[in-house]
């Protein structure tokens, strides 16, 4: 702590923890982020009068076991989630910024008036979902209008000629190039073109600024002193912060970038420099530190039209993220970057020959995998941008638990609409009703491949939406057969657009897994058994969890069962409200002759081990009479079992 603090003010704070609020601000800015862990933390004591490391003060805050219910509140970006322990946070919660309409209030305000060039701004931007997607950061916002507005002002209203920036790199390297123009004294006085090109004082210094930006970023500071930002002043980069009192009558001047973002884009200006050997070693040695990840992004879109080792790097170290057997998360963002930094690049070339190399390589088997990595809209335009030139390969798109929203799902539509992939995994995503709208939309078009898709946990979505999604698949250019709507507001009203759709001759589905809600009764479960029975209903598996299954709707699924029309083969129903009172149902059902069940999974803590043997073993007598073999029910997984296995799980309740 910078000064003294008082003895009597020191131990009210010891003695009422419970009234502090402590704010560690920007800990992905913290220069030993890698130190605050458990293990450092332990080599410490817990008096509140021992002097240690901040990291180590930190972690004994969260750990509570220093000033025991103190509240800590810790900010940091989304990719340095990963370095430190959430299970010491109570809660977690993301900021989400700007919307699209508090966005497109700020470009009004920020014209001040100027209609002509908001609207022209906001055509720009709402027309370029990866830099509107941008725009909930409110920094980007500023910049962008800081930027698009110098650019179209010159312009006369009816003319449209002036070519506006589409990557982020393009839009802070003009940015940059304003705030020098805005600033320096080299350009006072002269207009804005935006193409002006820098005299050799000029250059030295942006280099000497991205040297420190790197040097900042390195070592994990963000403030200078006055001696090492000397003769860079003058460029508009820097703003002097508060001077720090050293002594009653010495102060010593701080200074920092006015902002993170442009302190990267100058470090990778700088680093964008390097012989491409060497460039290439410092990609791939730092590309999963999340610290220089924005910076590499910005050194991809800075060698735009060079071809180097740099590039190279970039198209292996996607590879090797894709191929990974472990999959682990690291190596998953590390793919994301990569997928980022081809599209900063932006040569159709590279991307095409990077997707084309990918597919022929035979360790390869469709897997795109980027679960968990805190995927955004923005992250999105990215990845479409690589995958559309993966066609016609049919592969699988893995992103449960990101932050796709609706603005995510749009971007995804265009890769949908070109074919894209055939199994889509999109849970607990903050996706609600405009991003499924715009997902059934593309799903229905005669281009799209897409056969499986789940939506578990996209607790925002509505049972309006629910329901197009249920009439869509009555569409007869809708491929879907694999659909898991886990978690999601199923309603009577959207069950019996369902079972319409399963009846319908056009409705391809045959797997379905559900989590009935709380609301289901008896007669609701047999408006879905009574579907089963019709002719057109094509499914063959069903997975339905939740604690509304009673004895009775286990009676109406052995009625489907037994029904010629049933073409049910595995069947998976969760519930401890069904007893062994059901089973003499099931032990007729399963032995009927228009019975076609090889799996039968029932989880209930009500079934006993005795009752569980029962019914094996009629499971087996029946498919011993029928000599019936399992079908696999997901082709692209890894299960491949021959000996047919049936069974009743007994669930334990401890």
């Amino acid at each position: 702590m910078e000064g003294q603090v008082d003895d009597g003010l020191f131990q009210e704070l010891l003695d009422n923890p419970e009234a502090i609020l402590l704010v560690f601000d920007g800990l992905d800015e913290f220069k030993d982020l890698g130190s605050c862990t458990a293990n450092e933390a332990a080599q410490f004591g817990n008096s509140p009068n021992e002097e240690m490391p901040v990291s180590a003060l930190f972690v004994k805050l969260l750990q509570g076991k220093l000033l025991p219910d103190v509240t800590v509140m810790t900010s940091c970006r989304p990719t340095a989630l990963e370095s430190v322990e959430i299970s010491y946070f109570e809660s977690t919660v993301e900021i989400m910024g700007f919307t699209e309409e508090k966005a497109h209030k700020y470009v009004n305000k920020y014209c001040q008036g100027d209609s002509h060039t908001a609207a022209r701004i906001w055509e720009h931007l709402s027309g370029n979902l990866h830099l509107l997607s941008l725009c909930y950061i409110p920094v980007n916002c500023r910049i962008f209008c800081y930027f698009l507005k110098e650019l179209i002002k010159p312009s006369p209203p009816d003319v449209g000629s002036v070519i506006l920036p589409t990557r982020l790199t393009d839009v802070y390297q003009g940015a940059l190039r304003l705030f020098v123009f805005t600033h320096h004294p080299e350009f006072r006085d002269k207009p804005f073109r935006g193409n002006e090109s820098f005299s050799d004082s000029v250059e030295k210094t942006l280099s000497d600024l991205g040297s420190l930006a790197r040097r900042g970023i390195a070592e994990g500071r963000l403030i200078f002193d006055k001696e090492e930002v000397a003769e860079m002043t003058n460029c508009g980069l820097l703003t002097q912060l508060p001077d720090i009192r050293l002594s009653p009558v010495e102060f010593k001047q701080r200074f920092s970038f006015i902002h993170l973002t442009l302190q990267e884009f100058l470090a990778a200006r700088e680093i964008s420099k390097m012989d491409p050997a060497e460039l290439k070693i410092f990609i791939t040695f730092n590309a999963e530190d999340p610290k220089w990840q924005l910076v590499i992004q910005f050194i991809a879109g800075l060698l735009h039209g060079q071809k180097t080792e740099a590039i190279e790097s970039i198209v292996s170290c996607l590879h090797d993220s894709l191929l990974s057997k472990s999959a682990s998360r690291p190596s998953r963002r590390k793919a994301l970057l990569m997928m980022n930094c081809l599209y900063e690049y932006n040569d159709e070339v590279t991307v095409k020959r990077a997707a084309s190399m990918l597919k022929q390589n035979r360790d390869f088997h469709g897997f795109i995998q980027l679960w968990k990595c805190n995927v955004t809209p923005v992250d999105c335009t990215a990845i479409v941008y690589f995958l559309k030139h993966i066609e016609p390969l049919n592969y699988v798109l893995e992103l449960t638990i990101n932050s796709l929203g609706d603005g995510g799902c749009k971007e995804l539509t265009k890769l949908l609409k070109e074919g894209g992939p055939v199994k889509l995994v999109i849970p607990e995503n903050k996706i609600a009703d405009q991003g499924l709208i715009a997902l059934v939309e593309a799903i229905n078009t005669d281009s799209c491949k897409l056969k499986k898709l789940n939506l578990v946990l996209n607790t925002s979505i509505t049972p309006e939406a629910l329901a197009i999604l249920c009439q869509s698949l009555r569409e007869k250019s809708c491929k879907l057969t694999h659909l898991n709507l886990g978690g999601l507001q199923l309603t009577d009203y959207v069950l019996t657009q369902l079972c319409e759709s399963l009846q319908h001759v056009n409705c391809s589905l045959t797997h379905l897994r559900l989590a009935i809600e709380e609301f289901w009764t008896d007669a609701l479960i047999l408006k879905l058994c009574e579907t089963l029975k019709h002719p057109n209903c094509q499914l063959t598996s069903l997975v339905i969890s939740g604690h509304k299954i009673t004895n009775q709707g286990v009676y109406y699924f052995c009625e489907a069962l037994e029904c010629e029309h049933c073409k049910l083969t595995s069947l998976n129903l969760t519930s401890n409200r069904i007893t062994a009172v059901a089973l003499p149902n099931l032990y007729k059902a399963v032995k009927h002759p228009n019975c076609k069940l090889s799996t039968l999974h029932i989880i209930s803590w009500n079934i006993n081990n005795q009752s569980k043997k029962n019914i094996e073993d009629v499971l087996k007598a029946a498919l011993s009479v029928r000599k019936q073999v399992p079908q696999e029910l997901e082709p692209s997984s890894s299960f491949n079992e021959k000996n047919l296995k049936l069974a009743i799980t007994h669930a334990v309740h401890f």
